[in-house]
């Protein structure tokens, strides 16, 4: 877990810092997390299902501008870049190499179905994205070199002119200066301006949070078929708000579940009259943030195939979860829902504890190949995508 400054606990965090103000959090970083070379983040960026972008500093006129590429790279145009002004950007990382889940594992006093992903950015020196704000929260950990974050802020329009594929701020004013070093991390709020400039070559490890959007919601309501009215259906002017949760407790924390305060904070995303029962509002809220993107859906299967596969699996081999999959539960009294991968299936009761450990363990073992044989609910959160059938694990 992040070692947080002084001696703040982790509800004291949430209480006084999140989603409410930056905080700056000195040699955060565990020593023992798994670290990507510059030659391991250029390869991601060479592969056709990996998200990359490549951002060019311009200082040759008055007003610095940004030329902004996508991946896929070939290794020549990366061999190519100049000594200084350019970032490369990976995302998901962890949807590609399970392994570094670990990072995760380090903003323990939120939910797993929280989080978003983890994005690298290598930059050589003066390398920077421009300024901009997000409309999550993030924890911006770097792990080599450093990295001058001028913080902001609230407030500033964003255009898209002038970065293309970014929202570079019109306006930007700097309220402090903070220098990141080795494990150092900054954590920043939702909507918070800043402008990261890489002094020396650096790598920086971006920890982002999964706040869905009102109109997200809506679209998923409408395509888990709950019936009657979107509750989420608004005016245009409202239909860009953002999940929040300023209020959040460490007793939330808890991991797949989505807490019955959440889906309290989701209906004031609503109509105000709205009427919609708890367990629709979750099941929109639940496909939301396990939603993937379209190049990151693993393959489906069905039962049968699923049951062969364990069959063929050795006493000592496991399979993995994949890598790509999210989910998520909600409970209400004796009524459980579980999402994997945007979907959702109502299960009984006593198999919820079982799916969640499933789920934190990400692993599947021989011995469970008897409940996977007559338990209609795994057999369904195996089918989805869930699980890696093709490429058995030895078990340590």
């Amino acid at each position: 877990m992040l070692q947080l400054p002084n001696a703040l606990s982790a509800q004291d965090f949430l209480d006084e810092y999140w989603q409410k103000t930056p905080l700056e959090l000195p040699a955060a970083l565990s020593s023992k997390l798994p670290k990507l070379t510059d030659s391991n983040i250029a390869w991601l960026a060479t592969l056709d299902d990996v998200e990359s972008r490549l951002v060019i500093t311009d200082r040759t006129s008055p007003k610095v501008t940004y030329q902004v590429e996508t991946g896929p790279f070939s290794d020549s145009e990366l061999s190519a870049l100049p000594e200084r002004d350019w970032t490369l950007l990976v995302y998901d990382v962890e949807k590609h190499l399970a392994d570094f889940r670990a990072w995760f594992a380090e903003i323990q006093f939120v939910a797993d179905w929280r989080i978003d992903d983890l994005m690298v950015s290598l930059a050589a020196p003066g390398g920077n994205v421009g300024p901009h704000q997000d409309n999550y929260d993030v924890f911006l950990c770097q792990q080599d070199g450093i990295r001058d974050w001028q913080v902001g802020t609230t407030g500033g329009a964003a255009s898209h002119a002038q970065g293309g594929h970014l929202a570079l701020l019109e306006s930007f004013t700097a309220g402090s200066t903070i220098s990141a070093m080795h494990n150092d991390v900054l954590y920043l709020p939702p909507g918070t301006p800043h402008w990261g400039v890489a002094r020396e070559k650096c790598t920086t490890y971006s920890i982002g949070m999964r706040a869905p959007q009102q109109n997200e919601l809506g679209r998923c309501y409408a395509a888990a078929g709950v019936g009657g009215d979107n509750p989420f259906t608004e005016t245009e002017a409202s239909s860009a708000g953002f999940y929040a949760d300023p209020d959040l407790q460490i007793s939330e924390s808890c991991g797949s579940q989505i807490s019955t305060q959440a889906i309290n904070r989701c209906r004031q995303l609503t109509r105000s009259e709205t009427t919609c029962r708890n367990a629709d509002l979750a099941i929109a809220m639940g496909c939301a943030v396990t939603e993937l993107k379209a190049w990151l859906v693993p393959e489906m299967l069905n039962s049968q195939q699923v049951l062969a596969a364990l069959h063929a699996l050795k006493a000592n081999e496991y399979f993995a979860i994949h890598a790509m999959s999210r989910f998520a539960s909600w409970q209400d009294g004796r009524q459980a829902f579980t999402f994997v991968n945007g979907q959702h299936r109502s299960i009984k009761y006593r198999n919820l504890q079982r799916l969640e450990d499933l789920f934190e363990s990400r692993r599947l073992t021989p011995d469970m190949l008897s409940e996977a044989a007559t338990d209609a609910d795994l057999q369904w959160a195996l089918s989805v995508g869930l699980f890696d059938l093709f490429s058995p694990q030895p078990l340590r």
